[in-house]
């Protein structure tokens, strides 16, 4: 399963989620849910006796929403989500992505509206970051899978 995969999964949970989920896009309909790539990087390698490299990564995306309604009812949202997340995360409740689940950080920050499109409807969007780590070994093959 892929990380668009868990996420969606995911954030489906989510009691602020009303409807679909929809990734590199975001249709103009009220209350759509888009999930944007916003980049990867390559934190640190490590390896160690046995050749295995342990690999800490960090992936930025942005949930992005479309709403035809206040700044005050999308601040709101916006707030709760962020909540939402912090809040599974602190209870294990988060996707896991790597190999070493106990170091693994999801979190949102950045809440911001982003635009306002045709007809008065308001793109807000916040930035979920991953940060993970996968181990492989001397084969180049990712750590525990057969």
């Amino acid at each position: 399963m892929d990380i668009y995969e868990k996420l969606i999964s995911w954030l489906k949970t989510c009691p602020q989620i009303k409807g679909a989920v929809y990734v590199d896009c975001l249709p103009p309909v009220p209350g759509a849910v888009g999930l944007f790539f916003l980049f990867s990087e390559q934190l640190r390698v490590a390896e160690d006796v046995l050749g295995n490299r342990q690999i800490q990564l960090r992936t930025r995306l942005m949930l992005c929403t479309h709403e035809a309604v206040s700044k005050q009812v999308h601040a709101t949202f916006m707030s709760a989500f962020c909540r939402w997340v912090q809040e599974q995360w602190a209870m294990g409740k988060t996707p896991i992505f790597g190999n070493l689940p106990k170091r693994e950080r999801l979190y949102a920050e950045q809440e911001k509206k982003q635009k306002t499109g045709a007809g008065g409807i308001n793109r807000y969007g916040v930035r979920l970051t991953l940060e993970y780590t996968k181990i492989y070994n001397l084969e180049g093959e990712e750590y525990g899978k057969d």
